[in-house]
């Protein structure tokens, strides 16, 4: 993987311009704090002017400050939708969604993760947003990709329990001695009873 040289302050600054209202692709490290590095003195010189100029004797009506103070407004409100665009593009570099530039809306903490992302380096390789600004592959080099990784098939040996023989005794129905019919409105000659015989009967 070569990596290509970074640019320049002023070509940085000239990038964030021609890239005004971008918010697809990707932004290298250097382009980013180039960018705002040249941002920050401009600012410097425009508050050093105001602060000049708000120290001159009161007596002088010139407003010096006052044009300072236009200009540096100006300068700020030129500057703000390719900083915000920027600072997408730089997340996008990282591999991060742009949404993440709602960080500042947070307080303190929320900038000081917003910077840890944007001070990270950029992803070597082609992600979502787009191909690296920074690493390039190599002329007549030859990509080769990594199979995938793939687990071997599970077997799964089935278990065989063993129940145990509970034997059920079968029950056998129990012959009753059938029943006489009985009919209605009919007389039945008496039967003797079995434990005594016809003759302790008569004797009786």
């Amino acid at each position: 993987m070569q990596q290509l040289p970074p640019p320049t302050c002023i070509d940085s600054f000239r990038l964030g311009f021609q890239n005004y209202c971008n918010f697809n692709g990707r932004a290298r490290r250097s382009e980013y704090f180039y960018f705002f590095l040249v941002i920050w003195v401009i600012n410097t010189i425009l508050f050093y002017g105001i602060f000049i100029a708000a120290s001159d004797s009161p007596y002088d009506d010139n407003n010096n400050e006052v044009i300072f103070f236009v200009l540096w407004f100006l300068f700020s409100a030129i500057t703000l939708v390719p900083s915000l665009s920027l600072t997408v593009r730089r997340l996008h570099d990282t591999g991060r969604s742009g949404w993440y530039v709602l960080f500042l809306l947070l307080s303190i903490i929320g900038v000081c993760i917003l910077l840890i992302f944007l001070c990270e380096d950029s992803q070597n390789f082609t992600n979502e947003y787009g191909p690296s600004p920074k690493y390039v592959q190599p002329p007549g080099a030859v990509v080769t990709q990594t199979p995938a990784y793939v687990p071997p098939p599970v077997v799964v040996t089935p278990v065989v329990v063993a129940q145990p023989i509970v034997s059920i005794p079968v029950v056998q129905p129990v012959a009753q001695p059938p029943y006489p019919q009985v009919v209605p409105n009919q007389a039945y000659p008496l039967q003797p009873y079995e434990g005594y015989n016809s003759a302790d009967i008569a004797g009786q």
